[in-house]
Order: C-alpha cells, then structure tokens, then sequence
C-alpha cells in the first residue's frame, strides 16, 4: 500500500458518519441490541446530544433480529457536572452487586442497576459530558449484563470464516490483528472486543465496537453476530504455522487475563472462571502459532473441521 492510500484510508477513518451518528433520534424510547444485550432506552427530557461514536452506531442492531442475553431497561439523564472518581481510567469499569443490584462507575458516568427477574435489568443511569459519554455507559451496562447472565466480553480480534467467527486473543502486540490477516478468506468481524454469550444453539459471538485497526488487509463483515469457530490464543513463531491444544489450567490464566470486568466480587469471580471452563470443554480453544506470510486458511479450516466432527 503506497503512501497516498494509507493517508486516503486515514481521512476516511476520521470523517464524521452523519448517518450513524443519527442513530438516536427526537424519541423518548430507543430499543436495539447491542454487544448481546438488548438495550431499551428512554431519555429524559433535555437530556442533549445523543449521538454515539460511530463505531458504537455500526454495532446497532434492531432489537427484533439481536442476538441477546439479556434485556437492560435504561432511564438516562445527562449530568455535565458529573467528575468520574480520580483513580477511574476512561476505558475502565467498576461495579459491586448486593443482592439483586449493584452500582456501576464508569469515567463517563454512573449507573444504579437491579435485577427485577431473570436475564432483565432496571437502570438508572447518569451520563456525564462529552460526545463519547453516552456510548461508553451503554458499552458498560452490556458488559455488566453479559458477565452477569454468564458470557464474557474478550480482549480479541475476530474474522469470519466458514459462516462462523474465528477469535484471535492475547495481549497487545501479540498480533492478532496479523493472525487475522493471515486468513485470507475471511472478513474482518471485530479489530479488539467480542462478547461471547450461550445460545440455545451453542456460544455466539458479538462484535463490540472497539478501535480501528489500519492495517486491516481484510473486507469487513457485514455480521454483527455469529457463532463461535475457534479461540485461538495467538504466538509468533518461525517454521510452520501450527495449532497446538492447550491444557484446563492454561486456558484458565490466558482468558482470564483476556476478559473485561468490572467487579471484584468473589460471586462474580467463581462465575467468570466456570465460564471459561465451559468454553474450554467446547474443544474450541487452542493455541496457535503464526509465521510472517503464511496463510493460515488451509489451518484454521481443518480445525473447524474437526471440532464439527467431534461435536
């Protein structure tokens, strides 16, 4: 790629996206599914702008069509007073449960949470100022909400492949976003987070917005959810590309340390990690090793393959 497309590529990136920053119109109520909740919405009124960034707006679902794990009723007003707590980093989340409902802290704002049956949440949330507010609080609801009903939300890139989504996780600089490239066939589904959440039909994955990644070589898809193929934690390495199983105990540390949460609970500790044994029982999780210029299409396929055999 010459000079003159990546600087072409870059402003296309930094243009504003009138359409998806539309998403929320004059109603009072807004329904859609997003990161594998369903979200009901009601502003007060006066609350202001609100428009998302438009990565957030890309991830919109229709409510109908979401594939969902839960439901979060959201009253929203806007605070332009609101200061997060000092030690609080923007991409950081907090909350704590008792009993049926927990308080959520987030840099952008704050949010009283209760559980009012099973897989349904009643919110009272405060948004703070700024124009990426509104989208980071909503992020943060689904997050909590998909930790709760038992899914994760993972620190990974994802393409699809074969009408399924193929993960690649580990931490930063790692090379997922170059795992991904290496599988040709594919389109891109998520550049940094996916929520994984059980289905009726096995565990899905949500694309959650997140960044932007301009090395990108692949089309994107045009799915918002698709159903989990592989979950691979990504190592650079020289010879040949290669999958290797990983064993309970390894799984365990690497997509711990993989997960996004925002609670310190021992509740919600002990849940979190029984999810990652479920996922590690699938047979879909796997270590794999990439070499600079190989494709792993031929790789990827016969494990899928063989995961479908197997059941």
């Amino acid at each position: 790629m010459n000079q003159l497309q990546q600087t072409a590529e870059m402003l296309e990136l930094l243009r504003p996206v009138p359409d998806a920053l539309a998403s929320f119109g004059d109603e009072e109520r807004n329904c859609f599914g997003y990161g594998g909740v369903t979200m009901e919405c009601f502003f007060a009124p006066g609350f202001g702008d609100r428009s998302v960034p438009w990565m957030v707006a890309r991830a919109l679902q229709g409510a109908e069509s979401a594939v969902s794990i839960a439901h979060v009723s959201a009253s929203l007003i806007r605070d332009d007073t609101y200061r997060p707590p000092a030690a609080l980093s923007p991409y950081a989340v907090s909350w704590r449960w008792a009993d049926d409902s927990a308080q959520l802290v987030t840099h952008w704002g704050r949010a009283a949470v209760r559980r009012t049956q099973p897989s349904t949440y009643a919110v009272a949330a405060t948004v703070g100022p700024g124009s990426e507010a509104l989208g980071h609080v909503l992020s943060s609801l689904a997050t909590l909400a998909v930790n709760q009903e038992g899914g994760l939300l993972l620190h990974a890139a994802a393409v699809e492949l074969a009408g399924a989504a193929v993960l690649f996780s580990g931490p930063s600089g790692a090379g997922k976003t170059t795992a991904s490239n290496l599988v040709r066939d594919a389109r891109m589904f998520a550049y940094d987070r996916v929520a994984i959440i059980p289905h009726s039909t096995g565990w899905h994955c949500v694309s959650v917005p997140f960044g932007h990644a301009l090395d990108v070589e692949l089309p994107e898809s045009n799915a918002t959810s698709l159903p989990l193929g592989a979950l691979f934690r990504v190592f650079q390495g020289t010879g040949r590309p290669r999958i290797r199983p990983m064993g309970g105990a390894e799984a365990l540390l690497w997509l711990r340390e993989s997960v996004r949460r925002g609670s310190v609970d021992a509740a919600d500790e002990e849940r979190t990690l029984g999810t990652i044994e479920l996922l590690w029982r699938t047979g879909r999780v796997a270590a794999i090793t990439t070499v600079l210029g190989e494709p792993l299409d031929d790789l990827v396929h016969r494990f899928m393959g063989d995961r479908e055999d197997h059941g």
